[in-house]
């Protein structure tokens, strides 16, 4: 049997900013949601107040001194299977020792009951870097804590499979960036026993990773953790940072987000004067072209080219593209309207998405969630007006931790 960590002794922690106590059983790690910084602890409510969590993902061009590609490949896919595996394996651990639904059952779900899968994890699982344990096992746990209930206690879901290759993660005090006299990114990360250097890519198109990796030289940017996964054909760095939030300005005003049948966006003011449109042909345009190729590739595939046809690479190669280049229309349409909000200092956006027809196949949920994410940073309050599909996702119970902003 796992591990069932039991403690009666308590130790009291201060908020640094606010000056809230909690009390916590040992071992002495900070309350859940609470951050430390050097020798301060804050809650999760003074933390949001001074910080914002941001994630860039840069790919790695190569790796550096008497490293090679065929080198690190091997060690990165030994990574990716074993974080596979421990991943799959805590869930059904967590599954396996949690309760069960029966006629005898109390009304009300149980409590599920704190289980400590390191011990277990760190003999199954050697290459494993220990730190790496430590960080799946928290996030495991709490994927799971969220799909508990629909797991458990209604049945509506099966327990989830992760597949190769899930992203390796690597602990903040285990990976550093530096940038070199040529403008260049270097990433030092620990992969196994080792720590190798990787050189990543840089240009005009990475311009606002470049600005977080500038904050993280400088200090100014908290590191949290970093990761590295498969995109397609390239091999992803994911750095995740606190950044330090704007003060907060003195803002008046509202500003009008809506959608159209024309156009992709439109903002208008109080008095329903348009002030700018974004048309964004170009999304209707990959969306055309997207369909178009998908259905000729089904047409070639019915005509006896099974079970996997020639063409399969090349398919998924399109839509990997095509997947990117909606999600830059995503950022590129909501930083328009952050960044019109900041300059106007506008205290609230009101977002209406319910007209959908100038792209059906929109990712609108996407464009949303990084409307909601940049509009938070910078202090502006998000007012949505959602339609049926969104209503049904926002009428869903959160799992702690979770917020409908992403």
């Amino acid at each position: 049997m796992l591990e069932v960590r039991e403690s009666t002794e308590v130790r009291t922690w201060r908020c640094s900013g606010c000056g809230r106590v909690r009390e916590k059983p040992t071992p002495p790690r900070l309350p859940r949601g609470w951050k430390r910084r050097g020798e301060e602890v804050f809650d999760s409510e003074c933390w949001c107040e001074r910080y914002v969590l941001r994630a860039v993902a840069i790919p790695i061009v190569s790796p550096l001194g008497d490293l090679t590609w065929k080198v690190l490949d091997a060690e990165l896919h030994k990574m990716w299977a074993a974080t596979t595996g421990c991943s799959n394996w805590m869930l059904t651990q967590l599954y396996a020792l949690d309760v069960r639904r029966d006629g005898f059952s109390p009304p009300k779900m149980p409590r599920m009951e704190r289980t400590y899968l390191y011990p277990k994890a760190r003999l199954r699982f050697p290459e494993l870097p220990s730190q790496s344990v430590a960080a799946l096992e928290q996030a495991i746990t709490a994927k799971y804590r969220a799909i508990r209930y629909d797991l458990i206690w209604r049945a509506s879901m099966v327990l989830p499979t992760y597949r190769y290759p899930t992203p390796f993660p690597i602990h903040n005090q285990s990976w550093n960036v530096r940038i070199e006299a040529d403008h260049r990114i270097d990433l030092s990360v620990r992969i196994g026993e080792k720590r190798v250097e990787l050189r990543l890519k840089g240009g005009p198109q990475f311009y606002r990773q470049r600005s977080v990796v500038d904050q993280i030289v400088k200090g100014n940017a908290i590191r949290g953790e970093c990761a590295i996964y498969k995109r397609g054909t390239a091999t992803m760095a994911k750095l995740v940072v606190w950044l330090s939030r704007t003060e907060p300005q003195e803002r008046t005003g509202t500003l009008i987000v809506r959608t159209s049948k024309d156009s992709l966006l439109i903002v208008v003011n109080t008095k329903d004067e348009r002030i700018w449109v974004w048309n964004a042909d170009q999304a209707r345009r990959y969306q055309a072209e997207h369909r178009h190729k998908l259905q000729r590739w089904a047409e070639d595939q019915k005509a006896e080219n099974r079970p996997i046809p020639d063409f399969a690479t090349r398919r998924q190669i399109a839509v990997t593209k095509y997947k990117h280049r909606m999600d830059a229309v995503c950022q590129q349409g909501s930083a328009y309207v952050v960044g019109y909000a900041v300059r106007r200092r506008i205290a609230s956006v009101s977002y209406d998405d319910r007209e959908r027809s100038f792209c059906p196949e929109f990712p609108w949920m996407r464009l949303r969630t990084l409307l909601a994410q940049k509009l938070y940073a910078q202090r502006i309050e998000f007012i949505p007006l959602a339609n049926d599909e969104v209503k049904a996702k926002l009428s869903l119970p959160l799992a702690e931790g979770e917020n409908y902003a992403g």
